[in-house]
């Protein structure tokens, strides 16, 4: 779950305008959420709510302290038994961003050690153990031990009849935004049942239980099964403590009434092709192959859509000589044709109401002589990506959906991949991909820098070895590239990148931690060794409403290599929106690039320009 953000209205005393024309509106398609899920989802969660007090680890702050006793607010609403060991400790320092003023979490120390008398569900009655004299009102109490307990939930789903697809990823999200437990990652509950041999239904057995939580590092399990019987849903949770495999809570439910949700529940199809007039001037020779733009534009809108823009890529994906432009919008995929002066929309496919793309990517790399596009895309924080590909006469079919991994192509020609790590954040280490059956086989590519974060990676030859490299953006908007040549990771100075589209990485302190999926960096032919790289820097607000955008400016960098390091070329000037997809116009127009330009506001819906520039004129 995103965290809010709470922040002062500003007021812009400067404005810029890059981007000048007037271009018709084109409102990409919505797809209905399946109710039958939302109902049964509902349902589960309610069941949930029962039981986490049971499994929450207690919070609260100390709100009078008597007699050698402390007496805390039970803001978590956990059970603490009697002779429960807690820790009581002071927030000493908020810990802010320095650019936006965004709190990152806070320093504490401990002061105390309690032991808890029996109490209630509002007020927890403690007896002091140690340090009892620096004991204050506003001090907060947490585990002895500092950690969570790790849950870990099992799914038994025997419902044919409601396209539950999706249904786990939707409850998942939800689960996330108890702060008082840590969720072991559902593919790792599903790795150990594969391995093992364990079907789901076998989890009642204690001694299964026991090992499952030794395994996984868990305290306790829960075990969620649904089951359809004469139109309706039996839903049955089960909490299990794994120290011995007992059955410390059941519940059961009935979920009634959903016929009228199964034929409501809307399939998202391909949608019929709907044109959008571009300016005429701007793509009036595209055929012929010559200039797209009169030599003095530096910028020509080709479409604006009534909703925000994650992605571009451009690439022959018909084998016809003539590129195709792939959208990826806030969560719906969609292919273009670009004949004449017209952007003509020939395919869609939407990934889910709380799905949000986060790349695209392209090639053969299965083989079978059509091109693979490869759409990056998290699901409630976690990575679900999709494949689809051409087959002809400008029809496309999805071949592979909820993959694990991130996908990035090559200029060698290779297919990249990124996994999710069990903590949510993404695994440093980069892999060679190769098609094997309904999988990959997967051999180790390079490990990122530690600790970094890296996001908007691109892979290709930075130095002029003929030795692939990647470039990426750090979380602290810093640019790092790896170069063979020098065998190791350089840094360019200055601060690039941004990404209002991020994914949250749950950890057991205060402080929140975010995954951005940085805009993409494009390779320049260079003059020397070493390639161009042109770069975004999207630049935050001054300050912001609750829930608005951090980044609202964007601008973009040429970055040339003097033969020590990269330094400004060139820059366009600032401009409001923010620069999320980048790609070429084609192989022929090295310096002609596409660029996506979204602009979000609070009061409405996010609103985007798809730009085709001309580099030759910065």
């Amino acid at each position: 779950m995103k965290p809010n953000r709470f922040y002062v209205i500003f007021i812009c005393l400067a404005t810029s305008a890059l981007f000048l024309a007037d271009t018709p509106q084109a409102t990409a398609s919505q797809t209905t959420e399946n109710p039958a899920q939302t109902q049964i989802a509902k349902t589960i969660y309610n069941q949930l709510l029962e039981i986490k007090p049971q499994i929450t680890s207690p919070s609260g702050s100390v709100v009078a302290v008597k007699g050698g006793k402390i007496y805390i607010e039970n803001t978590s609403g956990a059970i603490v038994e009697p002779g429960s060991v807690l820790s009581v400790s002071r927030i000493t320092e908020e810990i802010t961003h320095p650019v936006t003023g965004e709190t990152l979490g806070v320093i504490k120390e401990k002061v105390a050690m309690v032991k808890t008398a029996p109490s209630d569900s509002k007020l927890i009655v403690a007896n002091i153990l140690s340090g009892g004299g620096e004991v204050k009102p506003g001090d907060i109490i947490g585990s002895a031990t500092g950690k969570k307990p790790r849950v870990a939930i099992v799914y038994s789903i025997n419902v044919q009849s409601y396209g539950l697809k999706g249904f786990t990823k939707s409850l998942a999200r939800k689960l996330t935004a108890w702060k008082g437990v840590s969720w072991v990652p559902g593919y790792a509950v599903e790795r150990y049942l594969y391995d093992e041999k364990i079907s789901e239904e076998a989890l009642s057995s204690p001694t299964l239980i026991k090992s499952l939580g030794a395994s996984l590092k868990a305290d306790y399990t829960v075990l969620i099964t649904l089951r359809e019987k004469e139109g309706a849903i039996l839903s049955d949770i089960t909490l299990s403590d794994v120290k011995n495999g007992s059955v410390l809570v059941s519940r059961k439910g009935l979920i009634r009434n959903l016929e009228s949700a199964k034929a409501t529940a809307k399939v998202s199809s391909p949608a019929a092709a709907s044109s959008l007039q571009a300016p005429p001037e701007s793509l009036a020779k595209a055929e012929t192959g010559k200039s797209l733009i009169r030599k003095t534009d530096k910028a020509t809108v080709l479409a604006s859509f009534d909703m925000g823009v994650n992605a571009l890529l451009s690439y022959d994906l018909d084998d016809d000589g003539v590129d195709e432009l792939v959208v990826g919008f806030e969560r719906m995929v969609a292919v273009f044709k670009v004949q004449g002066g017209d952007l003509t929309k020939i395919w869609e496919k939407d990934m889910g109401r709380r799905s949000q793309i986060a790349g695209l990517s392209a090639g053969d790399f299965n083989g079978d002589g059509a091109v693979e596009v490869y759409v990056n895309g998290v699901n409630e924080d976690i990575v679900s990506s999709m494949i689809f590909e051409s087959v002809g006469s400008g029809g496309y079919q999805i071949i592979r959906e909820n993959m694990d991994y991130l996908f990035y192509s090559g200029s060698d020609g290779k297919l990249y991949g990124q996994l999710q790590e069990p903590d949510m954040s993404l695994d440093e280490n980069i892999y060679s991909l190769v098609w094997s059956g309904s999988g990959f086989k997967s051999s180790l590519f390079m490990k990122l820098p530690e600790d970094k974060r890296l996001s908007g990676l691109t892979f290709f030859d930075i130095d002029g070895d003929g030795v692939m490299d990647v470039a990426g953006y750090n979380y602290q908007h810093g640019l790092m590239y790896y170069s063979s040549v020098n065998n190791g990771w350089g840094n360019i100075s200055g601060e690039y990148g941004g990404s209002n589209i991020y994914l949250t990485i749950p950890t057991d302190e205060e402080i929140i931690l975010t995954q951005e999926f940085q805009p993409v960096i494009m390779a320049l032919p260079g003059d020397g060794d070493y390639i161009k790289l042109l770069v975004v820097k999207n630049h935050p607000a001054i300050g912001y409403f609750v829930d608005s955008p951090t980044f609202t400016k964007s601008q973009m960098y040429i970055l040339e290599h003097d033969g020590i390091g990269y330094f400004k070329k060139a820059e366009t000037p600032l401009a409001n929106g923010v620069i999320q997809g980048v790609t070429r116009y084609d192989a022929r127009h090295p310096n002609l690039v596409i660029i996506s330009v979204t602009e979000s506001s609070i009061f409405g819906k996010a609103k985007s320009k798809i730009i085709l520039m001309n580099l030759d004129r910065y």
